[in-house]
């Protein structure tokens, strides 16, 4: 059965006293898995959790339940979610693969910019080897990597002027999610990088204090940042694909046959979270129109490559630091793409 729930103000004084180290017993459900994320509940991420908790629900035959708590109601941001996650005052959480490089430096390489470039390319990743491995990498610090979400490609609002050009960035206070490689692609680009909980953008972009704001397509219409932020540019150099994580010993002290049931249904809601992105996309393009802003689809050729030429020496960087293998994985299931 699906929830969503709406927290009174005095919901968060009594968040310390939760704890998961076995799964939550409820009242119309054996358990209880109650899911945070960060955005509005007109964004892609509620219906991806709302999709996980019907799928859920049907694999367990309502022995499990998904109480979902959007817009940052428990946690404003991924990475007091994820700690949360990991301590056990929380049983799961939709966040970003950005947020998660802070505790898997597999994730960096995800979001390398114009690394994967296609929705083949990513699935290619995401579905293959080293996909897992990174989703296992979480295992390390008390979490299960439960399954990845697609969540649509970067695009680039602001409300100075147009962005047709790499020099068109140079001093631009860009708003990112989390994670070191937004920031330092930004810095590459002569912008700079504030992290900022998705929530606080549209009043920062109001107030002046960021200029922008970095990305998804679903995710700017959702927020409606199109009424503040006049120009867009949809540069298409990352595809961000969010994880739902769980706590591991919660997931461990499940029955085994709900957490099979769980784990063997990952697939089928991967290929259904995928296409209702897709359908998603196309329409938030539309609505950010609606709200006022100028898109620029694509770069023009040249100056997509000069784009490409400032931040792909990040490739070579990362793939030093944090793993030749995994990067060499992953260049190979992107290849086996095209």
């Amino acid at each position: 059965m699906l929830r969503i729930i709406n927290l009174s103000a005095l919901a968060g004084m009594f968040l310390g006293l939760l704890a998961v180290a076995a799964p939550t017993v409820g009242s119309a459900a054996e358990f209880t898995l109650r899911l945070n994320h960060s955005l509005p509940t007109a964004h892609l991420r509620q219906t991806h959790a709302e999709l996980l908790a019907k799928t859920i629900d049907d694999v367990t035959n309502g022995a499990v339940e998904v109480k979902i708590f959007p817009a940052g109601q428990l946690y404003k941001k991924d990475a007091d979610a994820i700690n949360a996650v990991r301590s056990g005052s929380l049983e799961g959480a939709m966040v970003s693969g950005a947020a998660l490089s802070l505790f898997e430096p597999g994730f960096e390489l995800l979001e390398l910019p114009f690394l994967i470039t296609s929705y083949a390319e990513l699935n290619a990743v995401l579905d293959s080897a080293v996909g897992g491995k990174i989703l296992l990498g979480l295992e390390n610090v008390g979490l299960k990597g439960l399954v990845y979400t697609p969540a649509g490609s970067s695009i680039i609002l602001n409300s100075i002027r147009p962005l047709k050009d790499v020099s068109d960035f140079k001093g631009l206070r860009l708003r990112s999610s989390a994670g070191k490689i937004q920031i330092e692609s930004f810095k590459l680009l002569g912008a700079s990088g504030i992290t900022l909980p998705f929530g606080e953008v549209a009043p920062a972009l109001q107030r002046g204090t960021i200029d922008g704001v970095y990305t998804s397509v679903a995710a700017a219409a959702a927020g409606k940042l199109g009424e503040q932020a006049k120009y867009a540019t949809w540069t298409k150099q990352q595809f961000f694909s969010p994880v739902i994580i769980l706590n591991l010993d919660w997931f461990k002290n499940l029955p085994a046959e709900h957490a099979k049931a769980i784990e063997e249904a990952m697939p089928g809601y991967y290929k259904q979270a995928l296409k209702i992105n897709q359908d998603a996309e196309a329409v938030s393009l539309i609505s950010l129109k609606g709200q006022g802003t100028e898109v620029l689809e694509a770069l023009a050729p040249d100056a997509k490559q000069r784009m490409v030429d400032q931040l792909t020496p990040l490739h070579r960087e990362y793939r030093e630091k944090v793993s030749a293998e995994l990067f060499d994985e992953i260049v190979a299931a992107v290849s086996s793409a095209n």
